[in-house]
């Protein structure tokens, strides 16, 4: 048994597409406003493409303008930047190396635990918890006295600033950039700031 293809067409554009059995009434299976909307065509008119007249053409393909690529390749960027500021920093704080987690809260967090160790009239056995993970993958709430919070809490800042510094230079890179070809080469690094 053969079949038929048909195009749906709204607004001069190809909607859906339709493989029906020949021996399929239209009029008996569809309301006569969607029988309207069909066109014959064959397997090559794909969703998106145009009826001009009696034919079906490809739409033009739109070539981005290089500030447009520009634009696109910054905001990637930018996200992969954020992702590496909040997916976590090195310090030796607590004296060998752990993560410490930077989402937004842990940030936050961090802040205020580093405020807090900086108040007068602190306590000399002062200490406050936060999560780490140490280099064996374990994560642990561990205890900081005030250098270690302060510590942790430069890192942090660090890990920031050298993430900023990168995504200013990718940036900057991006912006000088003539061909679309170069924009594209102009990618996050693998593992930076981690």
């Amino acid at each position: 048994m053969a079949n038929t293809e048909y195009a749906r067409i709204e607004g001069g554009k190809v909607v859906e597409r339709l493989t029906l059995p020949r021996t399929v009434d239209l009029a008996a299976t569809f309301s006569s406003e969607f029988i309207a909307s069909l066109k014959e065509c064959t397997e090559a008119v794909q969703l998106g493409w145009l009826l001009k007249g009696s034919k079906f053409e490809a739409p033009a393909v739109v070539v981005p303008t290089l500030d447009a690529v520009k634009a696109n390749r910054i905001e990637t960027l930018r996200g992969a930047c954020e992702a590496t500021i909040t997916g976590g920093f090195q310090s030796s704080a607590l004296g060998s190396d752990h993560t410490y987690p930077s989402d937004i809260k842990a940030q936050i967090n961090l802040m205020g635990s580093v405020t807090d160790s900086i108040m007068p009239d602190l306590p000399p056995d002062w200490q406050t918890p936060f999560w780490v993970c140490d280099v064996a993958g374990l994560w642990s709430w561990k205890m900081h006295n005030a250098t270690q919070v302060q510590q942790a809490g430069r890192d942090g800042k660090a890990h920031v600033v050298v993430c900023q510094t990168t995504l200013a230079t990718l940036t900057a890179t991006v912006m000088v950039a003539e061909e679309p070809e170069a924009v594209a080469a102009v990618v996050w690094p693998e593992g930076a700031a981690a």
